[in-house]
């Protein structure tokens, strides 16, 4: 069976979370058995086959900064073409140009509601330039057609539905790679508080600020100036994956505390295996209420990206 499967970001060069999870779930469908041909926009490949059974669609609006989206018309001959689809998201640049949902889903889904005095628009923001204009009612379709849409947490799927209705929708677990790798070594713990993108408003820049503002957090990842400018914290820039167990073991306390609703938030999952106390606000749910050795049960099970393929099978029946 032949299945289409597009993305934004062809997961084969880029290798950000959510490139991990499509990669896996590309080759999961291989292994099952699936003749899948992919079409990407960057770097740009079409491999588009017309006679598919399938399409897979996945974070087609990813990159709004980049301004070079698919073809418009394209798109919109796949929302009302006969081949079904499956539509898949990681994030809220499907409803939103800023991507990093400033409105927390307060908008009509027409006109952009956040004022310009907004620190996204600031130093250490994701954008600079205001839409005006809010695309979700447009977008909607895409996700409202779909015969199934995959979220990634309660609260991902609940803020895109806040804003555009209710659809078709399943809650995934994203796999963690080389989760068995995140343990607690029971090593001295000597960096009193970290965060992993903390550095930017929409991790929680300012709400980190607010609610430590006599304490020197430690920032991985770079990118950001916000700790330059408020003289805030350290900045320790990227660490390599395979030194992030390490890392996680000298810490105290893991602080995570977005502004935006954290669509799943896996660092906090990686921390909390290592032992570290994990701060979290109610913009980040991955580990509210739940034992970590069930969640890590569950997480498990979805490892492969198995699960997803069965919902995606069940709309073939």
């Amino acid at each position: 069976m032949k299945i289409n499967f597009i993305a934004y970001l062809n997961p084969f060069i880029h290798s950000g979370g959510g490139e991990q999870i499509t990669r896996t779930i590309i080759e999961e469908g291989r292994k099952r058995g699936y003749e899948i041909t992919e079409t990407y926009q960057d770097p740009q490949e079409v491999n588009y086959a017309e006679d598919a059974e399938l399409n897979i669609l996945w974070d087609i609006y990813n990159c709004p900064e980049r301004n070079n989206p698919f073809d418009a018309e394209w798109l919109g001959s796949l929302i009302s073409g006969d081949i079904p689809y499956v539509y898949g998201t990681g994030g809220y640049e499907d409803i939103c140009p800023l991507g990093t949902l400033p409105c927390n889903g307060e908008t009509d889904g027409e006109s952009c509601s956040v004022s310009r005095t907004h620190p996204t628009f600031n130093i250490g923001g994701i954008n600079r330039m205001h839409p005006k204009v809010c695309p979700a009612s447009v977008r909607a379709k895409m996700l409202k057609n779909a015969k199934k849409c995959v979220f990634f947490s309660e609260l991902h799927r609940d803020k895109i539905e806040q804003v555009i209705g209710s659809v078709n929708s399943m809650v995934a677990i994203p796999p963690v790679r080389n989760l068995e790798k995140f343990t607690n070594t029971n090593t001295p713990r000597d960096i009193k508080i970290m965060t992993y993108g903390g550095q930017f408003e929409y991790k929680g820049f300012y709400n980190i600020l607010d609610t430590f503002p006599d304490e020197s957090p430690v920032f991985i990842g770079d990118g950001s100036p916000l700790p330059q400018v408020f003289n805030y914290g350290v900045q320790a820039g990227k660490v390599p994956q395979d030194k992030m167990v390490e890392v996680l073991n000298r810490v105290q306390k893991f602080i995570h505390m977005p502004r935006w609703p954290e669509p799943y938030g896996i660092t906090t999952v990686q921390a909390a295996l290592c032992g570290c106390e994990v701060i979290e606000n109610e913009n980040s749910v991955v580990l509210r209420d739940k034992d970590i050795t069930e969640l890590v049960t569950e997480i498990k099970k979805w490892e492969q990206c198995g699960p997803i393929w069965d919902k995606i099978e069940s709309v073939l029946l």
